[in-house]
């Protein structure tokens, strides 16, 4: 089953640009937190395109672990 769901974010990923970019209207909430926690690096599981921690790492110069099971690379 998962395996199919897998298959579907793989193919929504492909046919929508748009699909997996939401994540920056975050930005503001997600640096709050990071403010009060003061991690060294931030692991964002379910990235999508990873425009989130892509923000991140330029903004607040934090490392960013990028993971999307329906995106290899």
């Amino acid at each position: 089953m998962a395996e199919e769901y897998i298959e579907q974010y793989k193919i929504l990923h492909e046919k929508d640009a748009d699909f997996g970019t939401s994540s920056p209207s975050l930005y503001k909430e997600v640096r709050k937190i990071i403010k009060k926690v003061k991690p060294h690096t931030i692991l964002d599981y379910g990235c999508g395109k990873g425009l989130l921690s892509d923000k991140i790492e330029k903004e607040l110069k934090i490392k960013c672990y990028k993971y999307d099971i329906a995106i290899p690379e």
